[in-house]
């Protein structure tokens, strides 16, 4: 084994710790992959190069993972990847102009859930006792938590 294939063997593992970390976190193969290629690096460079060598090439991959480490962890690394944009768009919530005791007309057939018209507002109402039919007059007994209950309107 060659000095070449002991560097190659610790970078694939470093990218893929890195990629681990950063890219695909939570999986841990990739990252255990990563540690088994970088540690297999650095026990072949002890067994095939001389001890000097082989302290050499265990310090460089240290600090390749300490500077790794600190340009990785640092809060604006990755700032530039980052989305800037706002939202500014606001919710429409017509369940809000809608009071208790209002009456409108189912359009769907509310089994036990349709869709009512009250005024101009069109809205998902709940059936609280029965079925009701399409083109039925009903009114609204409570709202609660945005959600329309309904009883069919005596005549």
């Amino acid at each position: 084994m060659t000095i070449t294939t002991i560097i190659l063997l610790i970078l694939i593992g470093l990218i893929l710790i890195v990629a681990e970390i950063f890219v695909v976190p939570g999986t841990t193969v990739v990252g255990f992959i990563g540690g088994a290629l970088v540690v297999t690096g650095i026990v072949c460079g002890f067994m095939m190069l001389e001890p000097a060598q082989g302290w050499l090439v265990f310090s460089s991959t240290l600090a390749i993972c300490v500077i790794l480490g600190y340009f990785g962890f640092r809060g604006n690394t990755f700032q530039r990847f980052a989305v800037k944009s706002h939202i500014d768009g606001k919710i429409v919530d017509a369940v809000h102009s809608l009071q208790t005791g209002m009456k409108g007309v189912t359009l769907t057939r509310c089994t036990p859930i349709g869709k009512a018209q009250f005024g101009d507002i069109v809205e998902e109402v709940y059936s609280v006792s029965e079925f009701i039919e399409a083109n039925t007059q009903i009114e609204i007994l409570h709202i609660k938590e945005n959600k329309i209950f309904v009883e069919v309107i005596k005549s």
